[in-house]
C-alpha cells in the first residue's frame, strides 16, 4: 500500500500492484496534510495537518479471489464466412452417414474460468488528536509501536502513548520549528532537526535532551539515525 496526503486535505490509499486508489478520505476541507504514516504492523494510519490535528484510522486489508468476467455469454455464433463454407458442403455425406446441416448453428463454448486476487481496504476513523496549536510537520510511530510522535511549528515534539493516545512527554528545547525526527531502532531515543540550526537527541522515557548538535548555519530540516547495530 501507498498512502499520500495533499494540500487540499485529502488522504488517498493506493494499491501498488494495480496502481489504483482504494480509498480517499477528507478529514478537513482545505487544510493541507503535512505528514502521513503507517504503524509498523500497518493496522493504523495517521495523517497530520496544518492546524495541528492528527487523524487516526484503523486499517483492515482483505484478500479475495474473484472470477474474471469479459462480457461474453459463453456461446459463439459462426461468422458469414464460416456459414458459407458450411453451406457449400451441405449435401456431402460423412463417413458415419450423417449430413452436416448449415442452418444457423450455434457452438457452445465453455472456456475454463479464470480468477484473480483483489485487495479490499477497510478504514474506520479511530481518533482525532488535537496535538498542537500550529502546523504538525511530521508524525511518526516508534518501531515498538508504543509511541506516536508529532513535531510542530510550535517548537515542540510531543509523544503519545499508543493505543490510548494519552500524552507521554513534551520535548521542549528547540527555539524554532521542528521539521523532522527519527526514532532509534529500540525506540529508546529520538533525534530531531529544527529551524534553530540545531539537531538534538532525546531520551524518550525521561523526555530529556541528551545532546545538542550545533554547527549548521541554516535550518536543519531532515535527520536520519544509524546507531551502529548490525541489522543483517
Amino acid at each position: 500500500l501507498l498512502v499520500t496526503g495533499d494540500q487540499s486535505g485529502r488522504v488517498r490509499v493506493w494499491d501498488l500492484r494495480t496502481r489504483k486508489c482504494m480509498r480517499e478520505v477528507l478529514p478537513e476541507t482545505d487544510v493541507a496534510i503535512r505528514s502521513v504514516a503507517f504503524s509498523p504492523n500497518a493496522q493504523m494510519l495517521f495523517a497530520a495537518n496544518n492546524v495541528g490535528n492528527c487523524y487516526v484510522w484503523r486499517v483492515g486489508l482483505q484478500r479475495k479471489v474473484v472470477e474474471e468476467t469479459d462480457g461474453r455469454n459463453g456461446s459463439h455464433s459462426p461468422s458469414s464466412a464460416e456459414t458459407k463454407d458450411t453451406a457449400a458442403d451441405e449435401d456431402e455425406e460423412f463417413d458415419d452417414g450423417r449430413a452436416e446441416s448449415a442452418s444457423s448453428q450455434t457452438v457452445e463454448v465453455n472456456p475454463p474460468r479464470q480468477t484473480k486476487e483483489i485487495l479490499e481496504l477497510g478504514m474506520e476513523e479511530m481518533f482525532r488528536l488535537n496535538a498542537h496549536k500550529a502546523y504538525i510537520l511530521r508524525c511518526l510511530v516508534s518501531p515498538d509501536s508504543r509511541y506516536l510522535a508529532t513535531c510542530s511549528a510550535d517548537h515542540t515534539v510531543k509523544l503519545w502513548f499508543l493505543p490510548s493516545f494519552q500524552p507521554a512527554q513534551t520535548l521542549s528545547g528547540h527555539q524554532r520549528w521542528v521539521w523532522d525526527m527519527e526514532f532509534s531502532p529500540d525506540s529508546n531515543f529520538l533525534v530531531t532537526g529544527s529551524s534553530d540550526n540545531s539537531a538534538r537527541s532525546w531520551n524518550v522515557d525521561q523526555g530529556d535532551t541528551i545532546c545538542v548538535f550545533n554547527g549548521h548555519h541554516k535550518a536543519v530540516i531532515s535527520v536520519a539515525l544509524y546507531d551502529g547495530r548490525d541489522t543483517s
